[in-house]
């Protein structure tokens, strides 16, 4: 029990100097970390506000005892793009859009099959140039989706290395602005 207590306190450290690192605000109840929301660093990146906190990973209505980090960049734009770039667990709420055929992300062997759903495919696929997919392809994000109100990556557990919220931090807002503005500096 002591050691459980104890990492809960050493990853509230860690998202506390990632809050500085961010140049954004913690919000955490207590003085341990807390999952699914409880635990979360507001900042902002080139006019979005982005909030990364945690999630419990569910597979459907179905918990998978695993908790991952999102990353969510609020949308400044008025378009209604919907979608979800995916391996084999989908987001719940993608199920209901079709699969886009002939998408990929990277030109090299891929480590991992990804799945692009949207019902506008030909506007969804001119949001993915190369330079976000070569960020995906390095990063390997659980998913990255887009619904009225955030652009949302997932990582697989509990992070707190900088340099992968960064990077996911990054493909987020270039997601979430609108399609005429410059992707990267």
């Amino acid at each position: 029990v002591v050691a459980l207590a104890r990492r809960g306190q050493d990853l509230l450290e860690d998202w506390e100097n990632l809050s500085l690192a961010f140049e954004g605000t913690l919000f955490a109840r207590g003085t341990t970390w807390h999952p699914d929301e409880r635990t979360k660093l507001l900042t902002e990146r080139g006019g979005n506000q982005v909030i990364i906190d945690t999630t419990i990973a569910k597979n459907g209505d179905v918990c998978l005892r695993r908790i991952d980090t999102r990353i969510r960049a609020r949308v400044t734009d008025a378009d209604q793009l919907k979608f979800a770039l995916h391996g084999d667990r989908p987001p719940s709420f993608s199920r209901y859009y079709p699969v886009v055929e002939g998408f990929s992300v990277g030109e090299r062997p891929k480590r991992k099959d990804w799945i692009l759903r949207s019902d506008e495919p030909a506007r969804v696929t001119r949001r993915f140039v190369p330079e976000v997919c070569r960020r995906i392809e390095a990063l390997e994000p659980l998913d990255v989706s887009r619904n009225d109100t955030f652009v949302t990556v997932t990582l697989r557990g509990v992070v707190s290395d900088r340099r992968a919220l960064e990077a996911a931090l990054e493909i987020a807002v270039v997601l979430a602005r609108p399609f005429n503005v410059a992707p990267y500096r």
